[in-house]
């Protein structure tokens, strides 16, 4: 779950606001109360599910999608952790959202902010949203190529020297949302072969779990989803791409005969390596993630 952030100035007055004014807030002219009201909205949907009804019905989901457009990193800011909380766990939401443009909007902001803060935010709408099923096709197209290019191979380590980004700039919570966000669209039938497909992007995984393993790092909360995708990548690779798929085993065929027939183990020990059991089928289904939500307020005593 992310930090929380304290979003009122000391001159305004929080405690007395309500959705429907929070919402009012949002077509202010004013800066400071268009932050203020997406905050409230923030922090009330993470202690309330019915606020998240209240808000779709007054409209408010096109107002905050509308405000990822702010020349103002705090609007900005506040508006992506308002829809990032309004869609956890509610599919009419994540749904109204798509509607309204919030996808675009999402990915077009994270193309361009440096705002780390933003990136959180950003990149934990896209992880809620991406566990929709009706939502994963349009993900893959727009967001895939900003998850990847811009998160998930700087971060990884893999091809330094080749990406625009430095790994510094990206931050380990930016990568774990954003490899939450690959795991659950990895699950997606349309979409596998897309992501199979993506330069460097299995590369970058790949690399990132070794380096975590060199390390010692393997209980590095990001491995876990990184392992997740690649599994979910290979998950009928047989039958989505057979041509590869018959030449990888034509070659591990060929590999295993040049070892055995030239290493130190007798005939015998070669039978007994054929006929080892084979490893469990993958499950009918690719494995996913639940959502991710975070708090928006620090708390008192921070």
């Amino acid at each position: 779950m992310a930090p929380p952030h304290r979003i009122c100035s000391e001159d305004i007055e929080c405690s007395g606001l309500t959705i429907p004014k929070a919402v009012q807030y949002l077509c202010s002219q004013d800066e400071k109360y268009q932050a203020i009201g997406a905050y409230y909205i923030q922090h009330t949907c993470f202690q309330d599910e019915s606020a998240k009804q209240q808000v779709y019905q007054l409209g408010g989901i096109s107002k905050l999608v509308d405000l990822l457009r702010s020349p103002n990193q705090n609007v900005q800011q506040a508006a992506a952790g308002a829809l990032r909380n309004l869609v956890f766990r509610s599919a009419p939401n994540k749904l109204e959202t798509r509607r309204q443009g919030g996808i675009r909007e999402a990915v077009s902001l994270l193309r361009t902010t440096r705002s780390t803060e933003i990136q959180k935010q950003l990149t934990g709408l896209l992880w809620n949203l991406s566990s929709t099923d009706e939502l994963k096709e349009e993900l893959i197209s727009d967001a895939l190529p900003v998850l990847a290019d811009r998160v998930i191979i700087p971060f990884s380590g893999w091809g330094d020297g080749n990406s625009n980004l430095s790994r510094e700039l990206v931050d380990p919570e930016v990568f774990f949302n954003a490899t939450g966000c690959l795991r659950n669209l990895s699950s997606a039938d349309a979409g596998r072969q897309t992501m199979r497909n993506y330069a460097g992007l299995i590369d970058a995984l790949m690399a990132y779990v070794q380096n975590c393993v060199a390390a010692s790092r393997c209980d590095d909360k990001s491995v876990e989803n990184c392992m997740c995708v690649l599994h979910n990548l290979s998950y009928r690779l047989d039958a989505e791409v057979p041509t590869r798929y018959r030449q990888l085993e034509y070659n591990a065929r060929n590999t295993y005969t040049e070892k055995s027939s030239t290493g130190c183990f007798s005939n015998k020990s070669d039978k007994m390596m054929k006929r080892h059991d084979p490893a469990e089928e993958a499950s009918a289904r690719p494995e996913g993630c639940s959502a991710h939500l975070c708090s928006s307020w620090k708390s008192s005593s921070n």
